[in-house]
């Protein structure tokens, strides 16, 4: 347990006592009640006893109670991981980020400027209508024709489920009914004591 940022470590050792992992150097990148450490480090390959090459990890500690605890980490795992970031972070810092935030139109999706036309699937049918307010148009979908070994819609009987107004129960035969009920499996009953 560390009480202030230099006393963090990245090391670590096993239960021989090994360096397992080693600290090659550190960053600190925000200190305070939560400090942000970035370490270059090293893992030791067991087999060879070298160290393998170099990787990044962000620790991000919480200080509680006067001690620092580690609550999140990212790992870059290797060089071209970390140069790829590198690469992302120094073109969107190099521009000018305020104008690129106000390319973005007010109440405007950021995911609007990749729109992408929808396809239709095979077998369905697409329509267009110009019907909005917006004038845009927008890919209607219609439902493909039942196949010939699908039944329609309307060939489904409709299941009396006991909701209706009673309607279906005047027009339904007896002998229908009691067909129906004969297909329900019996309640059972709850058990009591002495049964």
């Amino acid at each position: 347990m560390a009480e202030r940022i230099e006393e963090l470590t990245f090391d670590y050792r096993n239960e021989e006592n090994v360096l397992v992992r080693r600290e090659v150097d550190r960053a600190v990148l925000s200190k305070g009640a939560w400090a942000t450490i970035m370490y270059l480090y090293q893992d030791l390959d067991r087999r060879a006893g070298t160290y393998k090459s170099a990787k990044v990890s962000i620790v991000r500690y919480r200080k509680n109670n006067g001690v620092y605890r580690k609550q999140s980490s990212f790992n870059i795992s290797s060089e071209k991981q970390g140069r790829a970031i590198m690469e992302v972070l120094d073109r969107w810092y190099s521009t000018d980020l305020d104008e690129l935030i106000a390319a973005i139109k007010p109440g405007q999706d950021v995911t609007e400027k990749a729109r992408v036309e929808p396809t239709p699937l095979p077998g369905i049918e697409a329509q267009t209508s110009s019907e909005l307010p917006s004038g845009d148009s927008v890919g209607v979908v219609s439902a493909p024709a039942p196949l010939a070994h699908e039944a329609s819609p309307e060939a489904v009987p409709q299941q009396d489920d006991g909701r209706d107004s009673g309607a279906s129960e005047q027009t339904a035969s007896p002998e229908s009914k009691a067909d129906v009920d004969a297909d329900k499996p019996p309640v059972s009953q709850p058990w009591k004591p002495g049964n």
